[in-house]
């Protein structure tokens, strides 16, 4: 058996640190809602919560993982009766599937809570085409200014990580992966299919999971500037990227502030969009693919 690397070990160090952290907060949310109930009054908001964010992101998180475990279960089941070829078609269409799950997955649970159970229209998200042209414009301009920022920030933050040896561990870890990730999309086709999932799917979905509901469950908690921040904070640290931790969180910030400035999700997802748009092309071309 293939031991672990010390960055692997890093990598799945800080992901239980993060685990731990959400089931703490679900002992909280449990102890909340039981001594809602003996006082026979509900202690959560009814729509908006901030508590429902945690919900939220479990209910989408957890499917997404057991698909990926039962995926990589199956194909080590068959790979030792095929070839090399086998084994590398497998873990793209896995990988693929586990990808397109997870932004389904966010974007539904999103769906089912605002249409079903607070009983609002999709709009109540930011689901609007209403003055689509400009906010697309709008979008466009945020990300000529905010993309390069970004970029300076994050070799401003490769510097820093010199000094922190587990911070660079989980970022060497990080960086496989993508490498990783990134070779499932050669060629055309590849490149294709990368620009639709992480340039336009994935925007979509996320948009309208951080800015569009997590943000405004924190902003109906504690207003306009905190729940930028912590919305902005929470989407930085999901992606687990130690290099990336400030420049998506100052992209997250400025997302969640067009949103609240145009009262829909176009321009956010327009300068999502570009940013991952030009992170699929600075990736696929510096590897010669």
């Amino acid at each position: 058996m293939q031991s672990l690397t010390p960055e692997q070990i890093a990598y799945l160090k800080l992901l239980g640190i993060g685990a731990g952290i959400v089931l703490l907060a679900d002992v909280v949310l449990f102890w909340v809602l039981v001594t809602g109930w003996m006082r026979e009054r509900s202690l959560l908001a009814r729509r908006w919560s901030a508590a429902h964010v945690l919900i939220a992101f479990q209910a989408w998180l957890l499917p997404t993982i057991v698909f990926t475990v039962l995926g990589a279960a199956v194909a080590a089941a068959v790979l030792p009766r095929h070839g090399d070829a086998t084994e590398a078609a497998l873990t793209r269409w896995v990988t693929l599937a586990g990808l397109a799950i997870q932004n389904v997955n966010m974007a539904g649970v999103v769906l089912f809570t605002v249409l079903v159970i607070y009983d609002q229209y999709w709009v109540a998200t930011g689901l609007s085409l209403r003055k689509w042209a400009p906010r697309v414009g709008l979008g466009l301009i945020a990300a000529v200014l905010v993309v390069p920022i970004s970029q300076g920030l994050e070799w401003l933050s490769i510097q820093a990580l010199q000094h922190l040896p587990f911070a660079i561990q989980v970022q060497r870890a990080y960086t496989k992966q993508w490498q990783e990730l990134s070779g499932l999309f050669e060629g055309t086709a590849g490149l294709t299919l990368a620009i639709v999932l992480v340039g336009l799917v994935a925007p979509f979905a996320e948009e309208l999971f951080f800015r569009g509901f997590v943000y405004r469950c924190f902003r109906a908690r504690w207003g306009v500037t905190a729940g930028i921040i912590a919305s902005a904070a929470l989407f930085a640290l999901i992606h687990v990227h130690p290099v990336g931790l400030v420049p998506i969180f100052f992209i997250g910030c400025v997302l969640a502030y067009l949103y609240e400035r145009t009262g829909t999700l176009v321009a956010p997802i327009t300068l999502h969009a570009v940013n991952n748009i030009v992170a699929v092309l600075a990736a696929h071309f510096a590897h010669g693919r």
